[in-house]
Formats: structure tokens, C-alpha cells, sequence
């Protein structure tokens, strides 16, 4: 319908680049968009269409708006993957993971391969700055001014849909306290958020009711290609209220895990 745009399309992430773009040129680097839609690849063999299938896309650009909890920041990967765990949440989805890997059109070392049922299904992390600075993505108003961070994921909702999902169960809401302790760690760069929060309920078992990530620091203090990931862990028994002995049991056993498991330390 539009001389531009004479193509079946093959990603849904370049459209939204470009509306991001446009807002940024317009004195609004700060959006977030996603999109579902349907894209074309080139059909497999003994197949005369093409490919068709149904994607999602999410674009967060400029600053993630965090106060007043804490101070705001430029939008990273770690955004993108919030986003799709509400997705994956809300599908109920039983067997997915990310992946550390470079992806066409993400910054090498800063994004991930998105996991589900053991294959493949998009890409998620930060746009590279050589895609940001070919679809203009630069400060408001001002030609080569500075260049807007981008966090993007994009996956085949059509496979995701069909996933397996996991058991629903209604569970009697506890009349007893909850506990709530945070922990800060420190590890290589190229640790996915996700694959924390997996090892942290496994580890805290029936009696971790919530585990958020809610800080992420970068700074050359921790030491070149480490950042500081902060969770907030909620304990609570259906039984009984947690003794300061339980709760610190189950700090320790959650610390020892991920330090194991990913090279963590532990920020004080």
C-alpha cells in the first residue's frame, strides 16, 4: 500500500526502530512500543508462499523512570527481559530460558537468545550503535547529538502459543507474615537476569512467594564486564510465622547458590 514499503516484511523490530526514531526527532527519546504482527520468510521446500508467521516486538528507548524508588537510568537489556517475563507469565509458559548470544542488529556481548521448550524463538537484549545510529536514534532535536539507548526483544509469538504451559494451581493465601530481604550481586556481564531469579526460586522452594529484580549498577568500581544485579526475595510459610533463624538459613542457601553457580559475590 505504500511505495516504501513495497517488501514483506521479515523482522517487526525495524518498524518500531523507525517510530522510535521518529519520536526521538521529535523531543520524545523516552517510549516504549511493542507490536504483534505477522511476518514473511522465504518458504521452506516443496512450499510455493512464503513463510508466514505472527512475531512480537517490544522497543524501551532513553531512560527507565524509576523514582522514587530509586534514580532513573537509561533503559538496558535487563528492561527488555522484564518485559517478556510478564509475556511468559502471563502464558504460563512451563520450559524457557535466555541464552547468551549475538543476535542481527543486537549489541555483541549485550543480548541473548530467547529459549522455549529447547529451541529457539527471538532475540532479546540491546540495540547495537550502529543500528541506532543508522535509524537516526540521536538526541532530541539535535542532528549527531547523542545517541539514545535501545532495548528491544523480538520472538515468534506463534511458537509461544503453542508451548507447553504450566499447571495452574489456586493456592490459599497465607495469614502469617512474609519476610523480605535483598540481595546484591555482582557477576560477568554476560549473566542473564532470568537465569538468577530461576536459580533463587528453586533454591527458596515453596517458601519464596515473590523474586523481582529491582536495581541494576554499572560502574568501573566492580571491575571491567561485571554489573550489579539487586533482587528482592518475599518468604512467606503457609503455616506458621519464619523465624529470623529460617529466613537467614534460606539467605545463605540462596547466596551459596549463586555464587556456585555463576561466579557472584556478593555486594555489601
Amino acid at each position: 500500500m505504500r511505495a516504501e514499503e513495497s517488501l514483506l516484511r521479515t523482522a517487526v523490530l525495524p518498524g518500531l526502530l523507525k517510530a522510535a526514531a521518529f519520536n526521538a526527532g521529535h523531543g520524545l527519546p523516552d517510549v516504549g512500543l511493542f507490536e504483534i504482527g505477522h511476518v514473511f520468510l522465504p518458504p521452506p521446500a516443496g512450499q510455493t508462499l512464503p513463510d508466514e508467521r505472527e512475531h512480537l516486538a517490544v522497543v524501551l528507548t532513553g531512560t527507565a523512570f524509576r523514582l522514587p524508588h530509586e534514580p532513573n537510568r537509561p533503559v538496558d537489556g535487563h528492561d527488555a527481559v522484564g518485559r517478556f517475563e510478564v509475556v511468559a507469565e502471563a502464558l504460563a509458559l512451563a520450559d524457557w530460558s535466555l541464552e547468551p548470544g549475538d543476535a542481527a542488529g543486537f549489541a555483541p556481548g549485550r543480548s541473548a537468545v530467547v529459549i522455549v521448550d529447547g529451541g529457539p524463538v527471538g532475540a532479546i537484549g540491546e540495540i547495537a550503535p550502529a543500528v541506532r545510529a543508522a535509524m537516526g536514534l540521536a538526541g532530541p532535536g539535535a542532528r549527531g547529538g547523542p545517541e539514545v539507548p535501545v532495548a528491544a526483544l523480538e520472538v515468534n509469538l506463534s511458537r509461544l502459543l503453542g508451548a507447553t504451559r504450566k499447571e495452574r494451581r489456586s493456592v490459599t493465601p497465607s495469614r502469617y507474615p512474609a519476610s523480605t530481604i535483598d540481595l546484591a550481586f555482582v557477576v560477568p556481564d554476560d549473566v542473564a537476569a532470568g537465569a538468577i531469579v530461576r536459580l533463587l526460586r528453586a533454591v527458596g522452594g515453596d517458601l519464596l512467594e515473590r523474586v523481582r529484580l529491582f536495581d541494576v549498577f554499572r560502574s568501573g568500581a566492580l571491575g571491567p564486564g561485571r554489573v550489579s544485579l539487586a533482587f528482592a526475595l518475599q518468604f512467606r510459610a503457609p503455616d506458621r510465622t519464619l523465624t529470623d533463624a529460617e529466613v537467614g538459613e534460606l539467605r545463605t542457601q540462596c547466596i551459596d547458590a549463586v555464587v556456585s553457580e555463576f561466579g557472584a559475590e556478593l555486594r555489601q
